[in-house]
Order: structure tokens, then C-alpha cells, then sequence
């Protein structure tokens, strides 16, 4: 081996690359970037234990509705038969779903809720042959329901006039 002299070897200073100092104002900013994982997904459990909760109530509040009995009393049909309701409760996930029957106790016909305050006709032809043409199979609101009962009021109870010269 060849012997190397020492004053070949020299030693070398590296020194670092100055980096010229950015403005806190020129930095991109990531947007959420101050927001972890694990509070997205808290705030997301927390929307569908809310959602949960929003769904149950109102549907107790459907199958509450008419446990007093329907918004009217007598039957629109043959104006003599009282409405009776039945409520069955399904469950989706928990969430009560009512399905609301309203059924006359002296003719076959029948409502069905189809929506909210809507609801399905079904009426008997030889109870009320113009009804039968004019409502059945049609879905009516509650706000007609009303009115028809309130006609029929009128027309079963027509108004009296007293003679005052007697």
C-alpha cells in the first residue's frame, strides 16, 4: 500500500444553505386542516343520534294523533254511523310508523291515511251513490273532511224560521 502524505488530506467545512425566511401570510393553509378525524366523526354520530331522535318523536306523535278519535264524528257517507280509528304501528329501525284506519260503524266505508292529514276514500256505493261518483278511490284532506262534515251538518239540520206574528 502506497502511503498517502498528510498534507493531501484537507478538511472540509460544510455549511448549511441559508433559506430565506417565508411571511406567515404567504403560507398555503389547508382548510380543516385544524380539525382531526376523530371530531368529523363524532359530529357525524351526533347528527344521526339527533336525526334518530327527531324521527321517533314525530312518529309518536303520529300514532298519538288520533287516540281521542278522528277529527270528525259522524260518518259523510250515511250521516248516521260514528268513525271509529284504528291505528296499526309498524317499526322501521326502531321508529314507530303508523297505518291509520278510520272505519264507519254503519256503512262499509273506510279512510285510509296515505299521507300527512291525507287521506284515501273508500266509500260505499249503496250508502251514498253520489259520493261513491265524487270521492271514492280519491285521496282528500283533512281540511275536506271537515267541510263535507259541515255541509252535511247543514243539510241534515236545516235552518227553522219562527213566524214573529203569532
Amino acid at each position: 500500500m502506497i502511503p498517502v502524505p498528510a498534507a493531501t488530506i484537507a478538511p472540509t467545512l460544510v455549511l448549511p444553505t441559508p433559506v430565506p425566511d417565508r411571511e406567515p401570510a404567504a403560507e398555503a393553509q389547508v382548510p380543516g386542516a385544524g380539525v382531526s378525524i376523530e371530531a368529523l366523526v363524532a359530529g357525524g354520530v351526533i347528527a344521526l343520534v339527533l336525526l334518530y331522535i327527531l324521527l321517533y318523536w314525530r312518529g309518536m306523535n303520529m300514532v298519538e294523533r288520533y287516540e281521542r278519535g278522528f277529527i270528525i264524528d259522524t260518518c259523510p257517507v250515511c250521516r248516521t254511523g260514528e268513525l271509529h280509528v284504528d291505528v296499526r304501528v309498524d317499526r322501521v329501525l326502531g321508529i314507530p310508523r303508523p297505518n291509520a284506519i278510520v272505519y264507519c260503524d254503519n256503512c262499509r266505508s273506510l279512510l285510509r291515511r296515505t299521507g300527512r292529514r291525507m287521506w284515501r276514500y273508500a266509500v260505499d256505493r249503496t250508502a251514498n251513490p253520489m259520493l261513491y261518483g265524487q270521492l271514492n278511490g280519491r285521496v282528500i284532506s283533512e281540511v275536506r273532511l271537515k267541510a263535507l262534515n259541515a255541509w252535511n251538518d247543514a243539510m241534515h239540520n236545516p235552518p227553522k224560521f219562527e213566524d214573529d206574528s203569532a
